[in-house]
């Protein structure tokens, strides 16, 4: 192994200590590093988004517009394609974090 850090063990064994120290739900020490606690926490935001966008209709809207590009003109696939667009953003605005929960991530 090469160790392109340059860091002595002393040092690793305390960035090591305080990524297991610093998740704010618990008081004592974590196996796995606050990072990954933050990151699982986001995607399952993200997923429940995900859901409530699905179950809202959009997937079957952005299917019906790709059904019709495909047997339509080129006129009527352009105006699909900026459709689809914007679904996508329609979906992006969805997922995106509320204004309040910016300043704390």
């Amino acid at each position: 192994l090469f160790d392109e850090s340059n860091m002595d063990a002393n040092v690793m064994q305390s960035i090591t200590y305080y990524l297991c120290h610093l998740y704010g739900r618990c008081a004592r020490s974590v196996s796995i590093p606050a990072p990954v606690y933050f990151a699982d926490l986001v995607c399952a935001r993200a997923r429940y988004h995900v859901l409530a966008a699905l179950n809202s209709g959009l997937v079957e809207k952005y299917s019906d517009e790709d059904s019709n590009s495909s047997s339509g003109s080129s006129s009527s696939s352009s105006s699909s394609s900026s459709k689809a667009e914007s679904v996508k953003t329609e979906l992006a605005n969805i997922i995106a974090l509320h204004k309040r929960v910016k300043r704390i991530m």
